[in-house]
């Protein structure tokens, strides 16, 4: 009749050991419910539950049919989901110029921007591609180099296909990834008119800490005018009138986690901090150049997310996505509806491989639009077959791991090339149940 879905993970209540959590990584859902039942449906005793206690079991697929091959119906639920979707997702790379030279970036970064040619080929492609696949949304997140070195390209980009998004009838939006360095009130006000709503800056620390990581390619600190800048912004009209997503990203390792904590409490002093959201993220290898050997390991760094995670609701800001939602791929890399497009018209199936030494080979290259701009002659690289390999059991890590419907490999590049890519929250995801629970039955 029944069985325990394989993609459940169950922690019981400290403060009530009548309640137990269920997290059915199959819907994303979690739910609080009588610690009995599952000794009901560990013995199969169906009578002893309610009619409404066995719907929600059923409904949130914690229970499944006893026959059921739920690795395939899992695969067959992302090709049917990747397959009907209409969002088309675009990460265009318009410079490979970057201020910065940051000890973890993998990027070699020169002075090249896109060429009128290059962007109106892309341009093209972009439209040939919705108007093929019948996309009905069109999603561009702006990013290098650094993106903002070509605002007055963004520009040229912007006007031509929201111009054309208008006549079609296809809805748009666009987020950008920017170093912070040029985000002044008037290059903000600009943003702001090209409809980018979501705004992604790095800050490392406070100053002493990020001034020896963020640095310019000259060896100066970069914090006071970041900082100075989303003050600025964050303070400004434009902000009032858009209210745009603004995430601080703090890059981690094992010789800046100690400054998270204060970073915090200084994000308050400045009067920002119920401004933005906080993202943590470990460093990791890029390109092969060992920037994650001073990297927590990942059980270090998930024990300490869940402190930050903490400090931030103790500090009245509700923590981003602890519990993960359901989706149908890992990344755009697995995503069948996404390509990035570089400086020199390269298309690629990853934002991290361009102007990045190891990946400028036809493995990784899909095409260009100097070539190309009906994609028909596309080269899908090897690691866009990732998801093909798991039925075959070649990782099978990621078939055996009941976190597989809510992170699919997280990112193919690092299986590929031999890393662990497992996510955080696989070393901490019954602490995020708790902390989901309490934000939810007791907001700060």
């Amino acid at each position: 009749m029944f069985k325990i879905s394989k993609y459940l993970i169950t922690q019981q209540l400290p403060t009530d050991q009548a309640k137990t959590l269920y997290y059915s990584t199959r819907t994303g859902q979690m739910v609080a419910m009588r610690t009995e039942i599952t000794e009901h449906i560990n013995s199969k005793q169906w009578h002893l539950l309610s009619t409404n206690e066995l719907l929600q079991l059923t409904r949130n697929e914690i229970l499944v049919p006893e026959d059921e091959d739920e690795l395939s119906e899992i695969m067959a639920y992302d090709r049917y989901t990747e397959s009907s979707r209409e969002v088309l997702g675009v990460t265009i790379q318009p410079t490979a110029n970057c201020q910065l030279g940051c000890h973890y970036c993998g990027q070699v970064h020169s002075k090249n921007k896109m060429t009128d040619e290059v962007m109106l080929k892309t341009i093209t492609r972009i439209k040939n591609i919705i108007e093929a696949e019948k996309y009905r949304d069109l999603k561009i997140t702006w990013y290098g180099g650094e993106p903002l070195m070509a605002l007055a390209l963004i520009e040229r980009f912007y006007d031509q296909i929201k111009s054309y998004c208008v006549e079609t009838n296809i809805n748009y939006d666009s987020d950008i990834i920017t170093n912070g360095l040029l985000l002044k009130p008037d290059y903000f006000k600009k943003l702001m008119e090209f409809e980018v709503r979501a705004i992604q800056v790095t800050i490392d620390g406070p100053k002493s800490t990020h001034d020896q990581r963020r640095i310019t390619k000259g060896g100066k600190g970069t914090y006071d005018v970041i900082m100075a800048n989303l003050k600025n912004c964050l303070n400004s009209e434009e902000f009032e009138t858009y209210k745009p997503s603004i995430l601080l990203r703090i890059n981690i390792d094992s010789t800046n986690y100690g400054e998270v904590d204060n970073l915090i409490e200084l994000l308050k002093e400045e009067g920002i901090f119920n401004k933005v959201n906080v993202h943590f993220a470990p460093v990791v290898e890029w390109g092969d150049n060992n920037a994650d050997k001073l990297s927590l390991t990942k059980q270090q760094f998930a024990e300490k997310e869940i402190d930050w995670m903490i400090s931030l609701y103790q500090n009245g800001k509700m923590p981003q996505e602890l519990i993960p939602d359901r989706k149908s791929y890992s990344c755009m890399v697995d995503d069948i509806n996404s390509e990035a497009y570089d400086a020199y018209g390269n298309v690629y199936p990853c934002y991290e491989f361009p102007y990045t030494p190891m990946y400028q080979t036809d493995d990784c290259i899909e095409g260009n639009v100097l070539e190309d701009t009906d994609f028909k002659d596309k080269r899908p690289a090897k690691i866009r077959s990732f998801k093909e390999t798991l039925p075959e059991r070649e990782y099978s890590y990621c078939i055996d791991c009941n976190l597989l419907p809510v992170c699919h490999g997280s990112c193919p590049k690092i299986w590929m090339q031999g890393g662990n890519a497992c996510p955080t929250f696989k070393y901490n995801i019954k602490d995020r149940m708790l902390l989901q629970y309490v934000t939810l039955n007791n907001k700060p």
